[in-house]
């Protein structure tokens, strides 16, 4: 296999290049749009060199999550010493195999894993302490790969005068890949998630501030929903019960298997205050974590049921 490798990488060394030269020495012809190819080679480049987890030769590494890289789809990962060069071929063979679903580049050093195998209402997991101030501005951003072709519910928040002060839960059976984004039910927004539905790891943000009721969803960095209006002046109390995976119809109850999220969340994190694109763009490439998170995985309290603590080298290597 290792001289079957060394063969196909040499294969690329030569295509590659001569490909690119054909390509570029028709400059006689009219400039055009550019070949979908070579702009998917073009992004692989970029961020082969640009994602942090890809690092130089010869630069410092931040942990092991640095220092190697992989390829699914066959019985066999390769471990290198320059991580940069050797993840850009890995990478451009999935692009040429046709795995060109985003993120182009391989999600490392997140943290950990957990895993919602079934649709249960065994399966809850508290965040601790919850909310101990209120808050007039919210940013939740995480990792999420579904599992079920549904979204579910990632995340509850339940006081004791209202089982929904905060809710993220999908609504699939209204709108495909749809989520309700609830404040203090009845209000709420309907978000546009259906990405998340191809059984692919998405980086999601949902920010809110209850200045002018502002509110963003990034997907994958890009934003691709805002608006205002939304619960301006409010505040989310301190106090209730924050759970993942479940949608809550009383304080830390009241469950519906037909709610319940199937899948994996990792790189879960809340700040109280609104994350800026630059931000947010830095979380989802790992290149920096925004300061002033409140609650993190870290904080994850599991009851039982089945759900798992996986901890992976990266997200593509998760069960």
């Amino acid at each position: 296999m290792g001289c079957l490798w060394r063969k196909t990488l040499s294969f690329f060394l030569v295509f590659v290049p001569i490909y690119l030269h054909g390509a570029s020495s028709q400059a006689a012809a009219p400039v055009g749009p550019r070949k979908p190819f070579l702009e998917r080679l073009r992004r692989l480049e970029e961020q082969a060199s640009y994602t942090p987890d890809m690092v130089r030769s010869g630069e410092p590494s931040a942990g092991p999550a640095q220092s190697q890289c992989s390829v699914k789809g066959g019985s066999r990962e390769w471990e290198a010493r320059h991580p940069q060069h050797e993840c850009f071929w890995m990478l451009l063979l999935r692009l040429l195999q046709g795995a060109d679903s985003p993120p182009l580049f391989l999600v490392c050093g997140v943290g950990p894993t957990l895993v919602f195998p079934n649709a249960s209402t065994k399966n809850v997991v508290f965040l601790s302490p919850g909310f101990v101030t209120a808050l007039r501005a919210l940013s939740f951003c995480s990792w999420v790969r579904t599992a079920s072709g549904r979204l579910g519910t990632l995340l509850s928040y339940a006081t004791e005068d209202n089982d929904n002060k905060l809710v993220l839960h999908g609504r699939d059976s209204l709108l495909p890949g749809s989520i309700h984004f609830v404040i203090g039910d009845p209000a709420f927004r309907e978000l546009p998630l259906q990405p998340l539905l191809d059984g692919q790891w998405h980086h999601i943000c949902v920010i809110w501030t209850s200045t002018q009721g502002r509110y963003w969803l990034h997907v994958d960095r890009r934003l691709v929903a805002t608006g205002s209006r939304f619960r301006e002046g409010y505040e989310i109390p301190p106090g209730g019960s924050l759970v993942l995976g479940q949608e809550q119809d009383s304080v830390g109850g009241g469950f519906d298997s037909s709610e319940a999220f199937v899948g994996s969340m990792s790189g879960l994190a809340i700040w109280d205050r609104v994350l800026v694109p630059g931000e947010v763009a830095n979380l989802a490439i790992r290149k920096e974590f925004p300061t002033g998170a409140i609650l993190t995985l870290a904080n994850a309290v599991l009851t039982g049921g089945f759900v798992q603590r996986a901890n992976c080298t990266c997200l593509e290597r998760c069960p």
